[in-house]
């Protein structure tokens, strides 16, 4: 090779080199940006991998674009460490950020770091200093015409202004960032704001409203396949719910939240869910089912973000395992809860605990312990000056001090409870404490005084059943909505499907008259072959459509058919309580008014004999008073025999202790009547059916068993009311064929149980007596989640 063509190929070599070069320089910037997108990846999983794929995108930086590639880096460098919850650590690589950014102008860069220091300042609790930090992020966002940015920033300052009580503010700055993600067109971004719109609802009380922001987030979500917000929406739906009072429409939303909360593994919203849950549960009366997601939730320890949470599932699963009779476990439970908040220095929690533990040893039948644990939950509350809720614990202290026969104490705590109830406006502790004050006074020998708080507290309860009808109505309607709603939206989806369809259609019919220009032959044979099709497609259409409409017509003569019978049922029903009510009110005004006047009779009777004892002697005076008492006894027996036996002003236990009175004076057998905890009247078909079902049973054991004693004892808790009869007669084998043929009564007593959601328990053996247990059921706060 000679000296020309040596150099003519050196040239060549030095030329290639210089272009690979050239090429390789102008690729950097964009392998240094996927770096830096696979880095942010990487943030929560993988934070080591995240900073060495940073470090190599700063190796490959030209030096005059390093100073901006660090300070992206550093902003991504801050989220991982914000990710992996190293605060102080994020507040460095931050500051780091805002300085390169501030010196290479990356307004886009600082109104992200901004933004993120923001969120955290909001968590640490510093909101003057997260709302600092928000108006920065905008105001470079605005520089940067940023709107993405600008309208997460927007949000962010609507949810500390929510959250430090500025109402208006955050209402103010919600509207400004949905405004502009709607002009984004980022369905995702526009759900999250409009969710923590509905919470600001929710926080300012205006729960309505916050149902509807709720319900138009979901398609939203539902548009950007966003699961998790899915499940979010249905927990704070059923929050709300909860709020208004509809129970069933809120377990329902729980149930849903915790289904997709399973299906993402979410530990953390799942057991918020499932705490959720229980609370609606214990409400409802489904007692056994709350019990079920408390023990959930505790076994899920692993997803528990606090210790407190732990301490919270213990408290409610004590509550559910009390109304259970389950002492021993609720204390269990309250004590571990206990042991939780006071290591926390919870104090507010922690006497919630101690008045837990006190209604549980008072179950035990512990005295002194239960006597303690009440004194120590109301000096905790004392202390805190918890007056909103001390009035129950000073009512339960009575309720226990009055069955232990310490009638003064008891009188002293009822007074309190009252005036602290009227003081907060809480009517059900009023109720309590109105019927507790009635029960002492008569213990105490004063007719009168006990009485009027009677009066009182007939008066208050007429009231809550009220308003306890008027919210069971309002939730049928809501559910009813609700139902309409899912129709529409059902509908409307179906309509867009068929428009969709018909898009479709005319664009296949387009190509088709496209196809028509190649040749004449090859388009008529497409258009004849067009046509047939679209005959048979319509043809098919019709006959499809005209079997749709009869199966229609035929599906809508069925329902107005079963509306009838269920309107034909409802009057028939509503004829019988009619008549029922009407016995009632005669049996009221016959007790209440003229039993009241021949009572106020006597008594003033009773004082001239006191005051001229002469008059004892007289022989028509004598007839008087005869004449009254006797007029007295008549009121009474029509009163008890129009009303079933059950007194609206007395009640059920004072009804059982005269119907035990009768059997006792005409059968030769002695029947016994104990009531616990009797603080409150129950609905008045549960008493009826509770009356009859007493009577059903004396009746059976006066037939059958030969028993010479029978006790009758009325428990009434919270949720449920517990009766039992026992016998000492000759008992039966409750698994002879013969006996549960006889038992027709017994039966249907059975199938009344159930209908009641009750419980019967049947213990009999030969020689040794017979036990008949009957449960029968009566009828904190939720936590919402919020998006940054």
């Amino acid at each position: 090779m000679n000296l020309s063509k040596l150099y003519f190929h050196i040239t060549l070599l030095i030329i290639g080199v210089s272009l690979t070069r050239t090429v390789l320089a102008q690729d950097i910037p964009g392998q240094v940006t996927l770096l830096q997108q696979k880095a942010e990846s990487l943030a929560q999983s993988h934070p080591d991998s995240t900073f060495l794929l940073l470090e190599k995108a700063e190796e490959l930086s030209p030096k005059r674009k390093l100073k901006t590639v660090m300070a992206v880096n550093n902003w991504l460098r801050a989220k991982t460490m914000y990710l992996q919850k190293d605060y102080d650590s994020t507040i460095y690589y931050g500051h780091q950020a805002i300085n390169l950014g501030k010196e290479t102008q990356d307004h886009i860069t600082l109104s992200a770091i901004h933004n993120l220091l923001g969120v955290l300042a909001k968590r640490q609790g510093q909101f003057t200093k997260s709302l600092g930090q928000y108006d920065q992020s905008m105001v470079y966002a605005q520089l940067a015409k940023d709107s993405v940015t600008w309208a997460k920033a927007l949000q962010n300052m609507g949810n500390v202004y929510r959250q430090i009580g500025q109402a208006d503010r955050a209402l103010y700055y919600f509207e400004q960032s949905i405004a502009i993600k709607k002009l984004l067109g980022d369905p995702l971004s526009t759900a999250k704001t409009t969710l923590n719109l509905g919470n600001y609802y929710f926080a300012v009380g205006e729960f309505r409203k916050a149902i509807d922001y709720y319900q138009r987030t979901i398609p939203l979500y539902e548009e950007a396949e966003y699961n998790e917000g899915i499940g979010r929406l249905a927990n704070n739906l059923g929050a709300t719910y909860y709020k208004l009072g509809f129970y069933t429409l809120s377990a329902s939303h729980y149930v849903k939240s915790l289904k997709i909360y399973d299906s993402l593994q979410l530990d953390d919203m799942r057991i918020n869910t499932l705490i959720n849950l229980g609370v609606v549960l214990k409400d409802l009366g489904r007692t056994i089912e709350a019990k079920d997601y408390y023990e959930q939730a505790l076994k899920s320890e692993a997803g528990i973000g606090e210790i407190t949470t732990k301490a919270n599932i213990y408290r409610n699963l004590g509550e559910v395992l009390e109304i259970n009779n389950e002492w021993p476990k609720a204390l269990e439970s309250f004590q571990n809860a206990a042991t939780i908040y006071e290591q926390q220095q919870r104090v507010q929690d922690l006497s919630e605990s101690y008045f837990g533990m006190a209604r549980s040893f008072a179950g035990l039948r512990k005295t002194a312990l239960a006597e303690r644990y009440f004194q120590m939950s109301l000096e905790l509350k004392r202390e805190i000056k918890d007056d909103l809720n001390l009035g129950k614990v000073l009512t339960s202290l009575a309720v226990f001090q009055y069955e232990n026969g310490q009638y003064n104490d008891a009188l002293n705590n009822y007074q309190q409870g009252l005036q602290l109830a009227r003081k907060y406006e809480l009517p059900q502790l009023s109720r309590a404490n109105l019927l507790g004050l009635s029960e002492v006074y008569e213990q105490l020998g004063s007719p009168k005084k006990a009485l009027d708080f009677r009066l009182q507290y007939e008066t208050v309860k007429d009231s809550l059943d009220n308003l306890e009808k008027a919210r069971q109505i309002a939730e049928l309607q809501e559910q009813y909505e609700s139902v309409q709603k899912d129709k529409r939206i059902s509908e409307l989806a179906l309509e867009n499907d068929l428009a969709k369809t018909e898009i479709e259609k005319n664009e296949a019919i387009a190509e088709q008259q496209k196809a028509k220009k190649t040749t004449y032959l090859v388009a008529t044979i497409a258009l004849f072959t067009l046509a047939l099709g679209l005959f048979l497609y319509y043809r098919q259409r019709l006959s499809l459509a005209s079997l749709k409409e009869k199966e229609e017509q035929a599906k809508h003569q069925r329902n107005i058919e079963s509306l009838l019978d269920q309107q034909r049922t409802k009057n028939l029903e509503a004829r019988i309580a009619g008549e029922e009510q009407e016995r009632q009110r005669l049996a009221k005004d016959l007790h209440d008014h003229l039993g009241s006047i021949l009572a106020t009779v006597k008594v003033n009777l009773q004082g001239i004999f006191d005051r001229e004892k002469s008059l004892k002697e007289n022989e028509q005076v004598q007839t008087v008073n005869t004449l009254v008492d006797k007029a007295c006894e008549d009121v009474r027996g029509i009163a008890h025999h129009l009303h079933m036996g059950i007194s609206e002003s007395f009640g059920l236990v004072s009804a059982l202790k005269d119907l035990a009175q009768s059997v006792s004076s005409t059968n030769g057998i002695t029947v016994q009547v104990t009531a616990t905890n009797s603080t409150d009247r129950f609905d008045s078909n549960m008493e009826v059916f509770i009356y009859r079902m007493v009577q059903e049973l004396l009746s059976n054991a006066l037939k059958h068993s030969q028993a010479s004693l029978v006790s009758i004892q009325l428990t009434s808790l919270e949720e449920l009311v517990s009766i039992i009869v026992e016998d000492n007669g000759r008992g039966f084998n409750k698994d002879d064929a013969s006996v549960k043929h006889k038992g027709i009564g017994l039966k249907n007593l059975i199938t009344r149980i159930e209908g009641f959601d009750g419980e019967i328990t049947i213990d009999s053996t030969l020689g040794k007596g017979t036990t008949i247990l009957v449960d029968l059921p009566l009828s904190t706060q939720p936590e919402l989640t919020y998006d940054d």
